[in-house]
């Protein structure tokens, strides 16, 4: 794999979002239980 010294902008969203939605559909699946 490529070794960079800055982080790739989309990693960064592809984090970001995938925390997001972690965090929405967390809840939920509790509460549907």
């Amino acid at each position: 794999m490529e070794q960079t010294d800055t982080v790739s902008p989309r990693r960064v969203l592809v984090e970001r979002v995938t925390w997001l939605y972690a965090w929405a559909v967390t809840p939920a699946a509790f509460t549907g239980l």
